[in-house]
C-alpha cells in the first residue's frame, strides 16, 4: 500500500480503525489531564486565564474565570504569577464561562498563589 495512492474515504476508514473521530477530534481512549483548583491556563490565539478547567470530549471548559490582560514583569514570567498571584500592576477582569478547543490551550500552571 502506497499511502500517496490511498482515496479520503480509505484514509477516513483508517482513521476510524485507530480510534480517531470524524471531525478531527482527540481519539476516544485519549486521557485528558485534571485539574483541582485554580489553574493559570493560556490559550493559543487567546488570552491567559485563571479559571477552574475542565477537558472533556475535545474542549476545554472554563469556570469562575478571569481574564488576565496585562500582568507586570517578573523574573520568571507566566509561572511567577502562577505561583504568587496577582500584583497591583496587573489588569485582571472577571469573564463569563468559556468553552474553548482543546487544541488552542498552551501551557497550564497550577494557581498556586491565587485566593
Amino acid at each position: 500500500m502506497n499511502i500517496n495512492d490511498l482515496t479520503i474515504g480509505e484514509v477516513k476508514e483508517i482513521a476510524k480503525t485507530l480510534g480517531f473521530g470524524t471531525n478531527n477530534s482527540i481519539p476516544p481512549q485519549t486521557k485528558y489531564p485534571r485539574f483541582d483548583g485554580l489553574v493559570v491556563a493560556q490559550f493559543i490565539g487567546r488570552f491567559v486565564f485563571v479559571c477552574n478547567l475542565e477537558i472533556k470530549e475535545g474542549f476545554c471548559y472554563l469556570t469562575n474565570v478571569r481574564n488576565v490582560r496585562y500582568w507586570e514583569a517578573r523574573t520568571e514570567g507566566l509561572g511567577d504569577l502562577a505561583n504568587n498571584g496577582a500584583s497591583s500592576g496587573d489588569k485582571i477582569d472577571d469573564w463569563p464561562d468559556q468553552v474553548i478547543p482543546f487544541d488552542k490551550l498552551g501551557p497550564v500552571m497550577t494557581a498556586g498563589g491565587w485566593k
